[in-house]
């Protein structure tokens, strides 16, 4: 059977958001110690202009900033065939037209301000981040230009990992419109330290203990086998390296023509996403929870949480939930 089938993100019910950090939002946040990236408030507007200028060139935005986000899509898939991870891969690939636009500027800056709040840049080693289902790479992007402009002595690359072909193409077409300014010239230069691949989050094809850094940016909740990605991301990681995880609290569903769920994605919780990662040795060190009333995708509830853990396996782990005051997860910083 082939039908017409619908995706969409659900309820928007907010049970692992107790609190929002609303200081996030009124006054931003300070870079972590030892981050040259010191005026977050001059990086924000930067990563907004950024936004708009290749929006707008890659004819997401029209010349008012308007984009036409579609909240459904519809596409033909054999909702029968057993194969969820097949349906899924199809259905990102009809979302590579506006993915880029679902996002809101709050939504934006609010990634970019958390991911450079927490990001631990190591030595001065080559760093390698490894972002996974990282859809049009705008974030990416941005990342590898400032890495570029604030690191002169590191040298980071950056790699995006996305299950649908598509929306490979959409980051390498980003990555060819978007020059900027070799920090201290007038010499302009397209970003050289991106590289988007298409491949599976369940499955990746990096070497044993390759990666310093893993970004995993509202995608894990609508991968079917969520544990076996966790399991992917603890592998590929360096022993001492940073997990960097935003997890999207909307859940998917896709329907039939007659509006009948036949598949439904986000099965788990937060503390689900906690207890597993410390199974695979990781010490999870911080959490965040962000939200807003609206400037979520589609400007609905924006309702997300952050864990920043780091990878340590073998090493005896005090629980986090012993270390936190409540597993209702309104927010702990561990004493590491």
């Amino acid at each position: 059977m082939t039908a017409k089938a619908t995706f969409d993100f659900g309820n928007f019910a907010g049970d692992d958001i107790l609190r929002v950090m609303r200081e996030m939002q009124s006054q931003g946040i300070k870079p972590a110690s030892g981050n040259k990236a010191s005026n977050l408030a001059s990086i924000r507007s930067w990563f907004l202009d950024f936004l708009i200028t290749t929006l707008t060139e890659v004819g997401h935005l029209d010349d008012k900033g308007n984009a036409d986000v579609r909240l459904d899509v519809e596409v033909d898939v054999d909702l029968n065939s057993g194969d969820t991870a097949g349906i899924v891969q199809q259905l990102w690939n009809a979302r590579a037209k506006d993915w880029a636009v679902v996002e809101t500027p709050i939504t934006y800056t609010l990634t970019l301000d958390t991911f450079l709040h927490y990001f631990r840049p190591g030595d001065g080693t080559k760093q390698t981040v490894l972002s996974l289902g990282s859809g049009p790479g705008l974030y990416e992007t941005f990342l590898g230009m400032l890495f570029e402009h604030l690191e002169a002595t590191k040298k980071f690359r950056v790699v995006c990992v996305d299950f649908a072909a598509k929306m490979t193409r959409k980051n390498e077409e980003i990555l060819k419109t978007v020059r900027y300014p070799i920090p201290g010239t007038q010499t302009m230069r397209g970003v050289k330290n991106v590289e988007p691949i298409t491949g599976d989050m369940t499955a990746l094809t990096f070497p044993d203990q390759s990666v310093d850094h893993v970004l995993c940016n509202n995608s894990l909740q609508w991968v079917p086998d969520w544990k076996k990605a966790l399991a992917e991301m603890a592998r590929v990681l360096k022993p001492g390296g940073y997990l960097y995880l935003f997890v999207h609290r909307h859940g998917m569903t896709v329907a039939d023509e007659k509006d009948t769920v036949r598949l439904e994605l986000d099965t788990f919780s937060v503390e689900d996403i906690l207890d597993e990662i410390e199974k695979l040795g990781f010490e999870v060190g911080n959490m965040r929870q962000i939200g807003s009333q609206n400037g979520g995708q589609f400007g609905r509830r924006l309702d997300r949480v952050f864990v920043h853990a780091k990878y340590l396996p073998g090493k005896v782990l005090t629980p986090w939930r012993e270390r936190s005051k409540s597993v209702s997860l309104s927010g702990f910083r561990a004493n590491t």
